[in-house]
């Protein structure tokens, strides 16, 4: 590692401390205690590798009681999200089932009720309930027939005045909801259920409903669950849930517009932005994301240690040498190395995506676009950088990273899940584009003024005249950083240009669009690449120990050369960069595997 360290090779105490503070966000007491809990017997693994699903499922639930009496209140958790998101982190890494049960229990179903009890204090009881972990909180939203387009859903709650009732039913097959953890298994379920909502034969849009779904033993009357078939690690109790006519109270309706219901039967003037409606329906799968990004980079960091001291450790041939350890082979360390940057640098893009909600939970404030579209990105980006980790150190630590005792694989399939919940990982990085083609440069570039420069180096001249002042110099990290701005800027303009083309052609507005979602994806990718380099390059200047400071620089530099490498032959297109810069590229990234 680059700077002072001790004569055995290892990096000295405070350059670890350091380290080990920025990454952590000042908070090691913190986490140490969550360490310390999550050592204990309980979560002794001794065994796991067998044994019947249900049983693992059980064990799974077993471990979010001991949680839950750990945190307990759980709405003081729920208040610091960087506890909360520690405890994901670890829970991910201990076991990926109980890791997907307590982020639909504790994100998507208490939060919100928690929100919603400080107006309906009738909601005070069931808090306790989920509190107390009487109940299980399950959420559901998706259905067999549209996956992640929520708007299209087609559950209905036709709400019967008479007897001051919602009657929810599923109306085709289609309709059914898929994958919640529903199943009868001895845990009691209560759900909150998105459905299309129609009061007076008018449709209102979807809202959110309470439902009771079992009590453990058998399932509620109207309401049939089909178990669906078992899947590899992630043995969650997932099912095909169908709702035939079940009756619910005005009260189970989880939205504001219930009290006007309350006073007179009808919904009336509150029924004019149904999509503003629908995303206060969804806010908690946002705020959830966060957590789901905590688990996803916390595998990344658990497999990247296992590689790297296998690395340290395993001997192999070496010609003149006789036997070497792995890491003394310049492949093999780089392979990790570069891992090692990205997950620094998803790190520290996730440091500040949760500090942008906490602050905005701590002000009582609902996410706003800005933040709910950080947080998408954080989470894409992150389980997509660590599928490459896991699947990097499974396959340098040969057959030792198949078994279930390294975690390497189950790490895998539990982050595959990552990719899928709270929004497919494709969906939300389109979305994410589509808005910042509405955004200043400012906000793609990370800069405060908009610079429209090439760099003044070899043969990537541009096609702009260059301004010093505005442009680092050619051929360090900040030089590379600033081209993964411009290409941000330099997507949306091709973008716009090529939506203007399909106006004027008058095609179809989804061929239009089509022609360009690849595109509209890159530029999310890109940008929030931008974002998480730039993270990694302020967390070295805020370092105080100049070793520390060194390695965050080198490992922000190797991370950004990489970006700029998977686009090369964009810059090369655009006239930002020449075979004199790709040399140079290849030169230092071979230096900074080497100092690293």
């Amino acid at each position: 590692m680059t700077g002072a360290a001790h004569t055995s090779g290892e990096p000295a105490p405070q350059t670890l401390r350091e380290l080990t503070a920025l990454l952590a966000d000042g908070r090691q007491r913190m986490r140490a205690e969550l360490a310390a809990f999550f050592a204990g017997p309980e979560f002794d693994r001794t065994g796991e590798e067998a044994g019947p699903p249900a049983a693992v499922t059980a064990r799974a639930y077993a471990r979010l009681e001991t949680v839950n009496r750990f945190v307990h209140p759980a709405r003081e958790l729920l208040t610091d999200v960087h506890r909360l998101t520690a405890l994901h982190e670890w829970a991910a890494v201990t076991d990926g089932t109980l890791f997907a049960i307590m982020t639909s229990h504790y994100n998507l179903v208490l939060a919100g009720l928690l929100r919603r009890a400080a107006r309906h204090r009738d909601l005070d009881p069931v808090v306790t309930e989920l509190e107390e972990l009487r109940a299980a909180g399950v959420f559901m939203a998706s259905e067999i027939g549209y996956g992640n387009n929520l708007l299209a859903l087609e559950t209905e709650a036709r709400y019967d005045p008479a007897a001051r009732e919602f009657v929810l039913h599923t109306p085709r097959p289609r309709a059914r909801k898929f994958m919640p953890n529903t199943t009868v298994n001895g845990v009691p379920k209560l759900a909150v259920v998105l459905a299309r909502t129609f009061v007076g034969g008018r449709e209102c849009g979807i809202m959110p409903f309470l439902v009771r779904l079992t009590d453990g033993r058998t399932s509620a009357p109207g309401v049939r669950i089909v178990p669906l078939p078992a899947k590899p690690v992630l043995a969650l109790d997932n099912a095909v849930t169908t709702f035939d006519r079940v009756r619910v109270g005005l009260d189970a309706l989880l939205a504001d517009e219930r009290d006007q219901l309350a006073a007179d039967g009808t919904l009336g003037g509150l029924l004019r932005d149904k999509t503003a409606r629908f995303l206060g329906s969804i806010e908690n799968i946002e705020g959830s994301k966060i957590c789901l990004t905590a688990g996803s980079l916390a595998m990344s960091r658990a497999a990247l240690t296992i590689a790297v001291r296998y690395a340290g450790q395993r001997l192999t041939f070496a010609p003149g040498r006789g036997q070497v350890v792995l890491a003394d082979y310049r492949t093999h360390h780089a392979a990790l190395a570069e891992q090692l940057a990205a997950t620094y640098a998803m790190g520290f893009l996730f440091n500040d995506t949760r500090a942008a909600v906490a602050r905005l939970r701590e002000s009582g404030r609902p996410m706003d676009e800005a933040t709910i579209r950080q947080a998408a990105i954080s989470k894409a980006l992150t389980s997509w950088n660590t599928r490459e980790v896991l699947e990097v150190c499974r396959e340098r630590c040969g057959a030792q990273g198949l078994f279930s005792a390294n975690r390497i694989m189950d790490y895998l399939v539990v982050n595959h899940g990552v990719i899928t919940a709270e929004g497919d990982n494709e969906v939300i990085m389109i979305k994410a584009g589509r808005q910042l083609l509405d955004e200043p440069d400012a906000v793609l570039t990370g800069t405060d003024t908009d610079t429209d420069t090439a760099p003044e180096s070899g043969t990537g001249t541009g096609t702009e005249a260059a301004r010093e002042d505005d442009v680092p110099a050619a051929g360090t990290g900040r030089w590379w950083l600033w081209l993964l701005g411009r290409r941000a800027r330099g997507l949306r303009q091709e973008i716009l240009a090529g939506l203007r083309a399909g106006e004027r052609a008058r095609g179809s507005v989804f061929a239009t669009w089509n022609d360009q979602v690849a595109q509209v994806r890159q530029l999310a990718e890109t940008c929030g690449r931008r974002s998480a380099a730039a993270a990694l390059f302020a967390a070295a200047d805020r370092a105080a120990d100049p070793a520390a400071r060194a390695v965050l620089a080198d490992l922000a530099e190797l991370y950004t050369l990489r970006c700029v490498d998977e686009d090369f032959g964009w810059f090369v297109g655009r006239g930002l960069l020449g075979p004199k810069e790709a040399a140079d590229l290849e030169v230092r990234r071979g230096g900074l595997h080497a100092d690293l």
